[in-house]
């Protein structure tokens, strides 16, 4: 036999998604704050000494693929930047999630809506931001 469908599988499954996102938040949030201190306080080891030169900004560090490569060869504004890429990925993942749970619900009016704000979001940052 089979058993009776019980009236909590819709709020559990909402509590599951809301876990899901809040965890998603909390993740990007810690560990681009990581790679910020981490990326600060080996600068400041480094060049604590220097005077701060304003308006340099390394032209590598206005690309993913030259963040990366800094990173890789252990500059610390790069680690720095790559923190700042991660909070601005937070909020793209968290909607991306959203969309991809209200599909798997066939709540596909929600899903338009979220595809419209990642659509937006996406406008945003490439075509004002970066």
């Amino acid at each position: 036999m089979s058993e009776p469908i019980s009236s909590d599988a819709p709020v559990q499954d909402e509590r599951m998604i809301d876990l899901a996102i809040s965890n998603i938040l909390r993740f990007g949030v810690i560990v681009s704050s990581l790679l910020v201190v981490v990326g600060g306080a080996v600068m400041l080891a480094k060049e604590g000494n220097h005077p701060y030169v304003e308006g340099k900004f390394d032209m590598e560090l206005r690309s993913i693929s030259g963040i990366l490569d800094l990173v890789q060869k252990g500059n610390p504004e790069g680690v720095i930047q790559l923190g700042v890429v991660v909070l601005l990925a937070t909020p793209f993942m968290r909607v991306a999630f959203a969309a991809y749970a209200f599909l798997q619900e066939r709540d596909y009016k929600y899903v338009v809506i979220a595809l419209t704000v990642l659509s937006g979001l996406t406008y945003s940052l490439f075509y004002h931001g970066l």
